[in-house]
């Protein structure tokens, strides 16, 4: 009897942790932000000067041509979403983080690339 009560206790235990956590991950706002509020409403050509120096230096360093740059900047931190038109007039899209001068690929299909 004493090891069927424990079992019960234990299971208990373990699913109210378990619901804890799932509940936890859930509500945490980096699992999922809505474009919209994360970033500029619309697709615009970077700003002469800081902006479009940042911007043109973090992609030379990865070696990305993109004769054709848009930018959306985020609102809450310093990252950019760059679109870049290529020689074949497809848009590929790249984050580049101010800080570190980065520019890694992007590809959400819920941000749409600027149209032609």
């Amino acid at each position: 009897m004493k090891k069927f009560l424990l079992w019960v206790v234990f299971t208990i235990l373990a699913i109210v942790l378990l619901q804890t956590f799932i509940n936890k991950n859930l509500s945490s706002p980096s699992t999922f932000v809505d474009p919209s509020k994360r970033f500029e409403n619309s697709w615009r050509t970077p700003n002469v000067g800081q902006e479009f120096t940042t911007i043109a230096h973090a992609l030379v360093k990865k070696s990305i041509p993109c004769p054709e740059i848009k930018v959306r900047k985020a609102t809450d931190e310093n990252i950019y979403l760059c679109a870049c038109k290529d020689e074949n007039e497809h848009w590929r899209g790249y984050q580049i983080f101010v800080s570190s001068g980065e520019a890694l690929p992007f590809n959400d299909p819920t941000i749409l690339m600027p149209s032609l």
